[in-house]
């Protein structure tokens, strides 16, 4: 029971965080000014386990009010999807410009690819709550 508890909790975070960032993506795509960035450098997250680190790019760009802008993105990635120096497509909230995200693949289908995953989560987690 405890196990199917546990299930359903990670599950049911995960699934607000998939949304939330979905909502946010959104909002943005429909308002969001699109403006061409700069990695200037990789933030790794050594909290996690060593083989699976995450790297953030910090990201500079500048407003179309000419307000440069340099913020670390919230989303990290493996190994070797983002590269110092290299450009980013970057599209942002012209009312909050570090509300940003970088438009690619990744961007777009992650949230969905989380939601997804939480909700097998979910369905294990009830699967396991019942079966006690």
């Amino acid at each position: 029971m405890t196990t199917g508890i546990l299930f359903l909790v990670i599950g049911l975070a995960m699934l607000t965080l998939a949304i939330s960032t979905f909502i946010r993506y959104k909002r943005v795509s429909r308002t969001g000014v699109a403006t061409e960035g700069t990695i200037e450098r990789i933030v790794v997250d050594y909290t996690s386990a060593s083989y699976n680190r995450y790297r953030y790019p910090v990201i500079r760009f500048t407003t179309e009010n000419g307000i440069s802008i340099t913020r670390t993105y919230k989303i990290g990635a493996p190994r070797n999807t983002f590269q110092q120096g290299s450009k980013v497509n970057v599209m942002y909230d012209p009312d909050n410009p570090t509300d940003f995200f970088i438009k690619s693949t990744f961007s777009t289908n992650g949230p969905i690819a989380l939601g997804v995953f939480s909700i097998c989560i979910l369905i294990v987690g009830t699967l396991l709550y019942l079966a006690t």
